[in-house]
């Protein structure tokens, strides 16, 4: 089935339980991933992104999880969630600096808070999202200098 989830979102599971999650190679067609209000932090952003046998998330939602620049390199970096559209990282400390690292390195999809005009600009230098359908900037404190950027 596609349309499968896995939710796991207001479990306090922590940064230890996130990366023992990631260390099972055995959900290989889920859909969409929801650890939301888990507080991974870095620690747990860092396992997940070590995962290499995910290739079927299309959706990974991290939402208020204490996750910040550390973290959102660590999920940048990742090559194998190939077909993932949508990172949702609101209410996370990525902040600018981690909006950056994560255009550098081409997450498909991103929802994030107060990245800022040097975040935007980090967005807007990824070359790689030829998935992005939809790039959600709400209360980030985008200015002028960071709309010209992304030309919106």
């Amino acid at each position: 089935d596609k349309s499968q989830g896995v939710r796991f979102m207001k479990n306090s599971i922590g940064g230890e339980g996130a990366t023992k999650l990631a260390q099972n190679e055995s959900w290989k067609c889920f859909t969409k991933l929801d650890l939301s209000w888990n507080d991974i932090g870095d620690q747990g952003a860092t396992g997940l992104a070590k995962n290499c046998s995910w290739t079927s998330p299309d959706i990974l939602n991290l939402r208020e999880n204490n996750t910040a620049f550390e973290g959102a390199v660590a999920l940048g970096k990742n090559e194998s969630w190939v077909r993932l559209a949508e990172l949702i990282l609101s209410k996370n400390t990525i902040g600018a600096k981690g909006a950056r690292a994560l255009g550098k390195f081409g997450v498909s999809g991103l929802i994030v808070k107060s990245i800022e005009d040097e975040g935007a600009v980090g967005l807007e230098e990824n070359i790689s999202w030829t998935k992005l359908e939809v790039l959600s900037l709400e209360v980030n404190g985008i200015g002028a200098k960071g709309a010209i950027r992304l030309d919106i």
